[in-house]
């Protein structure tokens, strides 16, 4: 059932963030796929997060006009790297949060950057690229606190997770 969730997850995020132009705020734009990839990884561990990341790179894949599987592979190495804390970081405080978010989004522009590079795209300097991944890497670390206790929502709901209340 988890599995179920986590796709219908990644289908939203993905539609949203391929067709949402509005969420375009100061030059840059929130990777909502990347969020629930990592948020999911921090909380099911690499083998769920790389399979996160790859499920979620392929939805990218479809919509964007790069070489199909850049952003499966890219976003599968982001989610199992960012599942090897899974024990200590399940517990997060809003400054791992944002910072997990930021790391993760330069890590992820900055290989996709470097991979069509080398497939001989043209692309922008360096000064530009980093004017474009700044305030996406700010959005983002604005976007993760939300963006995690949603994903531990889900997960809790769609495994019949119940909450004792007194």
């Amino acid at each position: 059932m988890s599995t179920l969730s986590l796709l219908a997850a990644l289908c939203l995020a993905a539609l949203v963030q391929s067709f949402g132009g509005v969420l375009s705020l100061a030059g840059g734009r929130p990777d909502l796929v990347l969020l629930v990839a990592i948020c999911w990884s921090m909380l099911r561990g690499t083998e769920e997060g790389s399979l996160a990341g790859v499920a979620g790179g392929v939805l990218l894949d479809l919509f964007s006009g790069m070489p199909f599987g850049i952003n499966a592979v890219l976003l599968g190495l982001v989610g199992l790297i960012a599942g090897l804390g899974e024990g200590s970081l399940s517990r997060g405080t809003l400054p791992l949060l944002a910072s997990t978010a930021v790391l993760a989004t330069v890590a992820f522009h900055g290989a996709t950057y470097l991979v069509l590079q080398a497939l001989g795209w043209s692309l922008p300097g360096a000064a530009a690229f980093a004017g474009l991944v700044a305030p996406s890497a700010l959005l983002n670390a604005v976007l993760m606190p939300l963006a995690f206790r949603l994903t531990r929502q889900l997960i809790r709901v769609s495994s019949g997770w119940r909450q004792l209340e007194l």
